[in-house]
């Protein structure tokens, strides 16, 4: 950090505060355009026309954009990561709750359907982003990775919930256990981008993807009923 922007008790002066706060901004603006309308309808300009201020009420400049974010690819990638915070958090609250192992598994899975349906868009956006090449990018190819990273990420954190629930049943090794886990990881990962595609609710999903996955894995398992 610039100490040119630091005060002497190592607090952020003003400029560095109008930075952060601009910052922020951007992101918050960034979101709601992504979420609305996915990555091609967000613009530099319609996110930087998103910002409202007291001082600026017809938006911000492009300017503001970029001097915080390389590209909107950037930014995209920067609010992801911002999101699965949220996603981690609400998985964790999931399988925290009370109840027989099954039922917490496929309650993990709902979790992150309504964490992935209520951010569709923005979802989409990220995996477009997997496979395109930003022109202008300094490294177009970095981003290409970071995306998947990041889809990675979303995608572990569900294992990862899903393997520790189920190594509460202590009746198998960890190599099996972590393949049960990935099974059933898998088969929600794939049903569950089809299912917001279609409208499907949460309720919904979850009815439906605990049939599903007691026919496919768990019809003869009855230790996860404790």
């Amino acid at each position: 950090m610039d100490t040119g922007e630091m005060t002497a008790k190592g607090v952020p002066n003003r400029r560095k505060q109008a930075k952060i706060s601009t910052g922020q901004a951007v992101i918050d603006a960034g979101r709601a355009i992504f979420m609305e309308g996915g990555y091609e309808d967000a613009t530099i300009r319609s996110i930087a026309k998103r910002i409202r201020r007291p001082d600026k009420p017809d938006g911000m400049s492009t300017g503001a954009v970029f001097a915080n974010f390389d590209s909107k690819a950037d930014l995209l990638l920067t609010i992801v990561k911002e999101e699965l915070v949220l996603q981690d958090e609400l998985l964790g609250r999931a399988a925290s709750e009370a109840g027989k192992i099954f039922d917490t598994v496929v309650r993990i899975c709902a979790a992150d359907f309504e964490f992935f349906k209520e951010r569709l868009h923005l979802m989409e956006a990220l995996a477009r982003l997997e496979t395109h090449v930003e022109p202008k990018a300094v490294n177009p190819y970095a981003l290409a990775d970071r995306a998947r990273l990041l889809t990675r990420s979303r995608r572990m954190r569900v294992w990862t919930h899903i393997h520790a629930c189920l190594e509460l049943l202590g009746s198998t090794g960890f190599e099996t256990v972590a393949a049960q886990a990935r099974l059933v990881a898998s088969f929600h990962l794939h049903a569950c981008r089809e299912a917001a595609l279609e409208g499907q609710g949460v309720q919904e999903y979850q009815n439906a993807l605990g049939k599903d996955l007691e026919l496919a894995f768990f019809r003869e398992d009855l230790s996860l009923n404790v």
